[in-house]
């Protein structure tokens, strides 16, 4: 009798695309002036634990100086983390472990008087997963799944709708993906139902 083979896990669909997006959409940024972080971790037991940051951006002509201040609290179903800066912004995320497989996150950010918040559930299953996201205006399905050990298929569904008066009217947009992964190179393709499409390529140079 042949043997049945399992798949991988092939993350999130937004996520497809993440080997090409650590290099470039990472924290390697351009500052200006000199960066100070100080973060210590507080055990509250073998649970839990607070992990305190401080932050300090010295700027220069161009850029004004600013102090950030984070705090996150980690246990084994729950994960809150807040910040705060002298610009006047103000970030708040939490993650809560249903079970193993569902997951349920929410986010909010204030800053000068705007304010932004997003919430998302998913289901993680042995080799795929599956989100469902609202934003402000926005909610989303998306569903990625390992078809071979190398190959992975994913499609996204976002509709549009208006909030308030002025706004643009209703809209769906379909996008699809394909990862394709052997270990020594990760090449995706992404198509979308508004004519987009994009492709990358990513080369493991060491293991």
């Amino acid at each position: 009798k042949s043997k049945m083979v399992r798949l991988a896990y092939p993350g999130k669909f937004r996520d497809h695309a993440r080997e090409i997006n650590s290099v470039l959409l990472s924290d390697h940024e351009l500052i200006e002036g000199a960066r100070f972080r100080f973060s210590k971790p507080l055990t509250l037991s073998p649970t839990r634990e607070i992990m305190l940051t401080h932050m300090v951006n010295l700027g220069s002509s161009r850029v004004p100086d600013m102090y950030n201040f984070g705090a996150q609290l980690q246990t084994r179903k729950f994960l809150l983390s807040g910040s705060h800066d002298t610009e006047s912004t103000w970030v708040a995320n939490g993650a809560w472990s249903v079970s193993n497989r569902i997951t349920v996150e929410a986010l909010y950010q204030s800053q000068k008087g705007a304010e932004y918040y997003m919430a998302e559930a998913g289901y993680r299953g042995d080799s795929n997963h599956f989100s469902l996201t609202y934003h402000p205006g926005q909610v989303s399905g998306s569903f990625m799944q390992q078809v071979t050990q190398k190959l992975a298929l994913g499609t996204e569904v976002a509709h549009t709708f208006p909030v308030s008066r002025g706004l643009p009217k209703h809209s769906t947009v379909v996008t699809g993906a394909v990862r394709y992964d052997n270990l020594q190179y990760v090449s995706t393709l992404e198509a979308s139902s508004q004519g987009i499409l994009t492709a990358t390529y990513t080369r493991r140079l060491s293991p």
